[in-house]
């Protein structure tokens, strides 16, 4: 049930909450058959400034049910593997208007929590640099375990794996196939938001966090637009035809289009890009 109700949170662009469960077995016809479930810290979710408009969300399942099926088939046949990284979205997603490091953090590490097979392919390295690498993992071996040898090591056998950028970079790309002409440089937007959060996460001199702190909002939904959006594609829904429907700002997904264009450009404004 929670399964479906993240897919129903994600079509609808904002979170749902499940109301008047019931459980009926197929044991009996007694009246008594039919289990009501309470729920413990239930928390209800809602705005009434920002109603939902039933021609805002992802799918149409009342005027396009085979698009509803073949989507909801597709996504729950993923589901095994990507469950980890949607129920992480879901957790940003039922954040609402809120907005914190934590947020930013949360959104770009959904996508080292997919499944290979959503991720661009690891390469080999070249043969000289595949010895030497090799070299040095067998040396550093030889020393005892510590923090800097153990970091050295774990770095050494990340190379010819796709890093947090070219994750974040290839699933933007999937975006790009059917909606690029409504967000320009959703790439360029992508990268920027791995470097917050490597800000954040590793530290850097180098980078200006208080010219960038005005845009945490933008850069997180950025990257939880490109999470959710290419997983849908994923899962044979066209975005293109969602898009023809002019939807409006009732939901995350048309709100971020909505005013994506005018956000880029206050942020390359901000950034000297």
């Amino acid at each position: 049930m929670y399964d479906l109700l993240c897919f129903l949170s994600v079509m609808a662009g904002r979170a749902q909450s499940p109301n008047g469960i019931k459980v009926q077995t197929t044991e009996t016809d007694k009246d008594d058959s039919v289990i009501r479930i309470y729920q413990s810290y239930k928390n209800n979710i809602g705005n009434k400034y920002r109603k939902p408009h039933a021609g805002d969300i992802l799918i149409d399942s009342i005027r396009n049910p085979d698009e509803f099926s073949i989507v909801l088939s597709k996504w729950i046949c993923l589901h095994k593997n990507r469950k980890i990284a949607r129920y992480r979205y879901d957790k940003c997603l039922r954040k609402g208007n809120v907005y914190s490091i934590n947020r930013l953090v949360a959104a770009a590490n959904m996508f080292d929590l997919l499944p290979e097979d959503a991720l661009p392919s690891s390469y080999k390295l070249d043969d000289t640099l595949n010895g030497i690498v090799g070299s040095c993992i067998e040396q550093l071996r030889k020393l005892p375990s510590g923090i800097d040898r153990d970091s050295a090591l774990s770095a050494l056998k990340r190379l010819g794996k796709p890093s947090l950028p070219k994750k974040v970079v290839y699933r933007a790309h999937i975006v790009d196939s059917e909606l690029g002409d409504s967000l320009p440089d959703l790439q360029f937007v992508a990268k920027e938001a791995i470097k917050c959060r490597n800000y954040f996460v590793h530290g850097s001199h180098e980078y200006n966090i208080e010219r960038i702190q005005p845009f945490i909002h933008f850069l997180t939904d950025s990257l939880e637009f490109i999470f959710v959006i290419s997983d849908f594609i994923d899962s044979g829904w066209r975005a293109k035809n969602w898009l023809a429907r002019a939807p409006g700002i009732s939901n995350n997904f048309g709100l971020f289009i909505d005013g994506y264009k005018i956000e880029l450009r206050r942020f390359k404004e901000v950034i000297g890009s």
